[in-house]
């Protein structure tokens, strides 16, 4: 009697053992996962300001043309 008892009882240590070692290993898999993801939004948001600044140095000339074309005009 004591002996089912004791065994019992490891039973359950050992199947809470198991579940605790499966939760472990699933939130390592969603940190790796989560780390992945937070630096491909890093990335993602230098390649966004790199486009951004690329887009103001586009617009900055074309508006310096066309004041250039209008000044040039009003001096005529």
């Amino acid at each position: 009697m004591v002996e089912d008892l004791n065994r019992n009882d490891v039973d359950e240590k050992a199947k809470y053992l198991m579940l605790e070692k499966e939760y472990l290993q699933e939130i390592i898999e969603l940190k790796e996962k989560n780390e992945f993801y937070k630096n491909k939004a890093i990335k993602f948001e230098k390649e966004n300001n790199k486009i951004k600044k690329d887009l103001m140095v586009r617009v900055w000339l074309k508006v310096k043309r066309v004041l250039g074309k209008i000044l040039r005009k009003i001096k005529r």
